[in-house]
């Protein structure tokens, strides 16, 4: 409680009455900012799946929208060389982007990605798949 008298009682009252407004300005608006930015959910294939048969697409799922303009997927073998067709797009869903993997063979393929949420934030990540 700030009390009478003094001109520092007076300024430390104000700096405490500015100071719990700012935390709970801060602390209210904290969770729309963790909700703000986007992240990966899935991805077909899965991070470090194994499969029988190669697979026409990697695509990604995300808890927000996503433009395929701002996205980057590149698909790699064990040898760095890219295997993807280097056209990213939206799927039905904006929350999803994908690329194609034209005729792949056996192997271990690493998928780089990265993607803009709509507050600009970009995200971006890496895993592999193997094909058998």
């Amino acid at each position: 409680m700030c009390g009478q008298g003094m001109v520092n009682q007076r300024e430390v009252c104000v700096y405490r009455t500015i100071m719990a407004a700012i935390f709970g300005m801060v602390m209210s608006g904290w969770p729309l900012l963790a909700q703000a930015h986007i992240h990966m959910e899935h991805s077909t294939p899965a991070k470090d799946a194994v499969l029988t048969v190669a697979p026409q697409t990697v695509q990604l799922s995300f808890n927000g929208k996503i433009s395929a303009e701002w996205a980057k997927i590149e698909v790699t073998d064990a040898q760095g060389r890219r295997v993807d067709d280097g056209k990213v797009i939206n799927s039905d869903d904006p929350k999803q982007i994908q690329i194609g993997l034209p005729g792949i063979a056996a192997g271990i393929y690493e998928v780089k990605w990265s993607a803009v949420s709509g507050d600009g934030h970009r995200v971006k990540g890496t895993f592999t798949f193997t094909v058998k």
